[in-house]
């Protein structure tokens, strides 16, 4: 389809309709579309998860793109917009994170007024949407590496343990083989998936019940080949091991946005690790990474050591 231009005579790229993504699934934002050169796809979840906007172009004027996109959430919640280039993404998103976890069953209401409003090259603002939705359940999950358990709760309330094994590079030196310390985010789950790490000599190896938690390789999920060692020692490649009951009940509580507070290892996690990281950024650098106050602050990695060969599960 070609380019066409709007009522003021001004170039933009045909349109598409926006959609959110929640629990798995998608809906439409209310509204016709935006113009490609913005794009905006709101990703939202559950307690932890950042609303992300994406475009389909780096806007000229960051901060004026930001003036007119705005987030009303009841009850009341701090929190910032930041600039952040997530994987796989050309452009940077525009993230809104709270300062805490969202309180669940927290309404939010996100509109933009981007129609026309240059975003550089040619490209300008499609029509206005908004979108509504609300905050599911709490679930946190609290695993502590030294304790060889992974705990599970709902609204600070423990409702599961499950014995786990844990990444072995504390125990055997190896910094890759380290389960990052830190907020991670559920990101995807799959019921069975393939592993593969040829650094660590295993290719297309079947797992079940996986859950992803980082883009770095870092799942929960089964392995029966660890079971002996789950509870009482760490022995993965960076995963997190179940059993495969464990694993099963885990991944059918799992939901997109869901924290995993991983603790008691050497490298924390961050940027380097891959695509939902805005947890691993502190409050006062967070709200640096907003254009209001002029130039967003780049992201500075706090991973000590280089991740490595991306770590394929395990």
């Amino acid at each position: 389809m070609g380019i066409r231009k709007d009522t003021n005579g001004r170039p933009q790229i045909a349109q598409v309709s926006p959609v959110a993504a929640i629990a798995g699934g998608e809906f439409q934002i209310q509204g016709k579309g935006f113009a490609r050169s913005d794009r905006p796809r709101v990703t939202i979840g559950e307690v932890a998860a950042p609303v992300i906007i994406r475009f389909g172009s780096a806007p000229a004027d960051k901060a004026m793109v930001e003036q007119h996109v705005s987030i009303t959430t009841t009850p009341h919640v701090d929190g910032a917009w930041a600039w952040i280039t997530h994987d796989g993404d050309t452009w940077p998103s525009l993230d809104w994170r709270p300062k805490e976890y969202w309180p669940a069953g927290t309404t939010v209401h996100v509109e933009s007024d981007l129609y026309g409003v240059d975003f550089g090259g040619g490209q300008f603002g499609g029509d206005n949407v908004t979108t509504d939705f609300t905050i599911g359940r709490n679930q946190v999950v609290l695993a502590d590496a030294n304790s060889h358990q992974m705990v599970v709760q709902q609204n600070g309330v423990t409702v599961a343990t499950y014995p786990a094994s844990y990444g072995s590079g504390d125990v055997i030196g190896d910094p890759n083989r380290v389960t990052r310390s830190g907020i991670h985010i559920v990101m995807d789950k799959k019921e069975t998936t393939t592993m593969s790490n040829p650094a660590y000599g295993y290719t297309d190896i079947t797992e079940h019940w996986a859950v992803r938690i980082s883009d770095n390789g870092e799942f929960i999920h089964q392995n029966q080949n660890t079971v002996a060692d789950q509870g009482v020692v760490n022995v993965s490649h960076g995963c997190i091991n179940l059993s495969a009951d464990s694993a099963q009940a885990y991944f059918q509580s799992a939901i997109y946005g869901d924290p995993v507070q991983v603790t008691g290892t050497s490298v924390q996690l961050s940027a380097a690790d891959g695509d939902l990281y805005d947890w691993t950024i502190d409050w006062d650098t967070w709200k640096t990474m907003s254009a209001i106050q002029g130039e967003p602050a780049p992201v500075v990695s706090a991973t000590p050591v280089a991740p490595g060969p991306v770590r394929g599960g395990s």
